[in-house]
């Protein structure tokens, strides 16, 4: 049985080398794709614009930005440019994931972490800019990243002679330790072993930026949101519309998630459960009869979508110039991508179970929805009447402000 208690959390500081700083050197064991290459230092490097892409097979964030990152890759000068995709895990596992996928950067193995403790990695995708200097121009990940950036930093001339320095990406782990406000732990039933769960929700800390960091598997941090989009975050999907009857708390908040090794669905019960409860909220299900769109897979048309390359992979998502990469998006989480895009409920009738990895471009008409998921996925969109779920979302009688006669 799960047992819920309190829970203070404590996150530990963060640093790496400043923007303008000279790049540590990278270390790096071996390179495994393209075959043959030498192993890349710095100094054989010297005046390129390096763009290191930390990466894992487990992430995947990461596998979602493959698609963007080739993209780059192939678009930039290659006498001019050189991305060096760097993994820290075992090379069989590495190795195995090229067979099956494609990385167009230099993919090179950091068996030692050493790479990975000098520029002070721990969250994944990271990227990082090195100027032709040698110096760090950019913190960032690859959904910010764009070939209009990178051609400015490899044409910017010295610091000392006045370039403009990026400014980093704000991380997670720069947040100092406090108690949140409302929190709830999720226990095995030995005391002796580590917790299945971790969530809680406290509110915004004062100079804290804005931000949401995904720190791969069920550990992600929503930084300064407000009460209602944290709602709509863990309640609502494309096949359960969320519904504000009454507006709950004021300010920002951070929602904080270490989801651990526990059941998506198990975990996402918690988590419901713990924002209702710190926002004062009764929230019920109530079905309708509603006009929905209905994702269907035709029998004639071969599915076009990747089996994902690891089921334990970490879902992820990434939006650019107009398309979304996805990883590990089961048929109902293709029908959420295409429900948010158009506000209306998406149903799943495709009968098709396991992740799938994919790219797709969801045109503004939804009239052209059907064609465009067809190319893309080999599934079809149609429309009908369906029962739709709803969650509905209510003060609490004892939070309401009393009535006067």
């Amino acid at each position: 049985m799960i047992a819920f208690l309190l829970l203070a959390m404590t996150i530990p500081t963060w640093s790496q080398p400043r923007n303008g700083s000279h790049a540590p050197e990278i270390h790096v064991s071996k390179v495994l794709s393209p075959k043959g290459s030498d192993v890349p230092s710095l100094r054989k490097l010297r005046g390129r614009t390096i763009v290191l892409d930390f990466w894992a097979t487990w992430c995947g964030p990461c596998i979602a930005s493959m698609p963007h990152m080739n993209e780059l890759v192939k678009t930039l000068d290659p006498g001019k440019f050189t991305f060096i995709a760097i993994d820290d895990e075992d090379e069989s596992v590495t190795a195995a994931f090229l067979s099956k996928r494609t990385i167009s950067s230099i993919v090179a193995l950091d068996a030692t972490k050493a790479t990975f403790r000098s520029y002070a990695i721990d969250s994944r995708p990271a990227t990082v800019v090195i100027d032709p200097q040698g110096n760090v121009a950019l913190v960032t990940t690859p959904a910010k990243l764009n070939a209009q950036i990178l051609q400015s930093i490899s044409s910017r001339v010295p610091a000392e002679h006045g370039a403009v320095q990026a400014k980093a990406e704000p991380k997670a782990n720069a947040l100092s330790a406090q108690a949140p406000e409302k929190a709830l732990k999720a226990t095995s039933s030995s005391p002796s072993e580590d917790p299945l769960a971790e969530i809680s929700v406290r509110r915004k800390l004062p100079d804290e930026p804005s931000f949401t960091v995904d720190h791969g598997g069920a550990n992600y941090n929503f930084i300064g949101w407000d009460a209602k989009s944290l709602l709509e975050i863990v309640f609502e999907s494309s096949q359960t519309p969320f519904q504000l009857v009454d507006q709950p708390p004021l300010g920002n908040f951070d929602l904080i998630v270490k989801g651990g090794k526990m059941d998506d669905e198990v975990l996402q019960t918690i988590e419901q459960a713990v924002l209702a409860e710190a926002f004062g909220m009764d929230i019920r299900k109530q079905d309708t009869q509603r006009e929905a769109l209905i994702l269907v897979h035709p029998k004639e048309s071969p599915l076009i979508l990747l089996p994902t390359f690891d089921p334990r992979v970490s879902h992820g998502m990434e939006k650019h110039d107009g398309a979304t990469s996805f990883t590990n998006l089961n048929m109902s989480g293709v029908a959420d991508l295409i429900g948010r895009q158009y506000g209306m409920p998406v149903v799943d009738e495709t009968g098709i179970t396991g992740g799938f990895d994919g790219t797709i471009s969801l045109p503004s008409n939804v009239d052209q929805l059907s064609e465009a998921v067809r190319k893309a996925t080999g599934l079809e969109v149609t429309r009908g009447v369906r029962t739709i779920t709803t969650y509905v979302a209510t003060k609490r009688a004892n939070d309401r402000p009393a009535s006067s006669n």
